[in-house]
């Protein structure tokens, strides 16, 4: 299977998507539709208008009150530009954006679906925004949160190499322990303040706290996630750089072994496989 792309820009807007053709289609039209809306919209304001006003940056088109210099002195103090994409391309800044989970307004702005751009080992990756309030979070202070995963999984590391065949038991394994270490968090140096520890329950029985974490086998079901984006089992598929399908590891144990770990193959359907194979994997985080 390979992946689909396509970038847009259209009137002063962009967009992006990343999907089936079908998928990549109705993005393009809605884009071009809400584009083609704006454009309009904007030529009665011009019409109505009694007095010339700023323009803006990239599409030549009037804001109303807005002073150019000013907005572009304002926007330095508002920490770096975080793209995400909908229907077309939204920039926020982290900190804006963590303004908005907290106060329980994000959802109107950003949907369960939609890509969120994050800086990973100094280039932008593509993060899919996969669920709102679904985690236990370990801070009790806080009572929002936006569940965001790796679109693109990373490299391949072994689930864990103890022993003859390597544990299956999540808080234990190797590949939790390089998740949680400072080497990891360095590759993603600006996102870390905007994280939140999450309490997740695992095969065993026992609870752990990650910043990082994987999904479970039955956070991957369609019948059992707390995740509306794995409703739908064709979300399961992660990718490559260079955008083919690949498997990834889930951080469930196969129960009656001590060894063998669910992953998901690259088709998105899930299977048991030594610990101590390398597969990769496609970690989430939780801003809140």
């Amino acid at each position: 299977m390979s992946i689909n792309s396509i970038r847009l820009s259209a009137y002063g807007f962009r967009m992006e998507a990343v999907g089936s053709k079908k998928f990549i289609k109705r993005e393009r039209d809605a884009f071009l539709e809400f584009a083609a809306g704006r454009v309009n919209e904007t030529a009665q304001k011009l019409a109505e208008a009694v007095c010339a006003e700023p323009l803006h940056p990239f599409c030549n088109c009037a804001m109303p009150g807005v002073d150019s210099d000013q907005e572009h002195e304002k926007s330095k103090d508002t920490g770096k530009e975080l793209n995400i994409t909908h229907k077309y391309k939204k920039t926020f800044t982290l900190d804006e954006l963590r303004a908005l989970i907290r106060n329980g307004e994000i959802q109107n702005h950003v949907s369960v679906g939609d890509t969120i751009w994050i800086m990973f080992d100094g280039k932008e990756v593509p993060y899919d925004v996969i669920g709102f309030d679904v985690e236990e979070l370990a801070d009790k202070t806080l009572d929002h949160s936006m569940t965001i995963q790796a679109h693109v999984a990373i490299e391949a590391r072994e689930f864990d190499t103890k022993g003859d065949y390597g544990s299956n038991v999540w808080a234990d394994s190797e590949l939790r322990e390089y998740l949680q270490s400072d080497e990891f968090k360095e590759r993603f140096a600006d996102l870390i303040p905007y994280l939140a520890k999450v309490k997740k329950n695992n095969s065993n029985g026992e609870q752990t706290e990650d910043l990082f974490f994987l999904l479970s086998k039955e956070e991957f079901d369609p019948e059992e996630t707390p995740y509306e984006f794995y409703e739908n089992k064709a979300n399961r598929v992660k990718f490559t750089e260079d955008g083919n399908t690949c498997r990834h590891w889930t951080r469930s144990a196969l129960r009656g072994t001590s060894y063998l770990t669910w992953y998901v193959y690259s088709d998105g359907y899930v299977h048991g496989y030594t610990a101590y194979w390398a597969f990769r994997c496609a970690p989430a985080c939780t801003i809140a």
